[in-house]
């Protein structure tokens, strides 16, 4: 018995559409909350034995563990700087769009060059640090030229940071504007990222974990939202007499 096809309507490619752009919303969101997620629990695990030590003697004993964790949070920061620009370019539909637009630029790049920053630092430490290719004295006088130098690795990785800093505070206060997500949200995340140059050692570790901790709860809202766009996308399309059966 023979098949007959239905002709493709306008409401299925509005229905593709919708979603893709959910699919992408997910693929977003996930990237940030996942990232924030693994940079959190770097945070709390502090394999380092104190915060922006470049003291040989501190480093070579765990050069294994500083490699690998600096490594993965690297790759989790500029995750985070990624997911965070578009997930609050999705949820700044109208109001804060153009905020949204210059914060998404700075967060990427300075989330990007504070990784490359890090991760330099990372390589370059594990490589002096190793006894069977330099004596302890040597690689410590390297890695003491490398912190008076530090033009070439640590201040790209320190303006990586501001960027970041600065970028975050510009997509809060887009959200803000926007007010598709509960206020105090955005204002958390100006706070605690101020609260970043106040706090010292743990304490600047928890404000770090904090602030990872939103940017999971704004992704979760980023979800939400969009599925709610979606239905009421739906039902407008539906309502309209559109014959949206498959």
């Amino acid at each position: 018995m023979a098949t007959i096809a239905r002709p493709a309507t306008a409401a299925d490619g509005r229905s593709v559409q919708l979603g893709i752009r959910g699919a992408r919303s997910i693929l977003a969101a996930a990237t940030l909350a996942v990232g924030a997620a693994v940079v959190a629990a770097v945070l709390l695990f502090r394999p380092w034995p104190v915060r922006n030590s470049f003291v040989f003697g501190e480093i070579a004993p765990i050069r294994d563990g500083i490699w690998t964790s600096i490594f993965v949070d690297s790759l989790a920061f500029a995750a985070v700087a990624i997911g965070l620009a578009l997930v609050v370019s999705q949820l700044t539909p109208a109001r804060g769009g153009a905020l949204a637009n210059l914060g998404a630029i700075v967060v990427t790049l300075g989330g990007v060059l504070f990784a490359m920053g890090a991760f330099a630092f990372a390589a370059f430490a594990w490589y002096v640090t190793d006894p069977a290719v330099l004596p302890a004295a040597d690689g410590a006088r390297l890695l003491d030229y490398a912190v008076a130098n530090p033009e070439h690795v640590m201040i790209p990785q320190a303006l990586g940071f501001l960027l970041y800093t600065l970028g975050t505070v510009v997509l809060a206060l887009a959200l803000v504007r926007a007010r598709t997500v509960p206020r105090w949200l955005p204002i958390a995340v100006i706070g605690l990222t101020i609260a970043q140059f106040i706090a010292h050692d743990r304490l600047l570790d928890l404000v770090q974990v904090a602030t990872m901790a939103t940017l999971v709860i704004l992704a979760a809202m980023a979800v939400r939202f969009r599925r709610s766009a979606h239905g009421d996308a739906r039902a407008m399309w539906e309502g309209s007499g559109a014959d949206t059966r498959i």
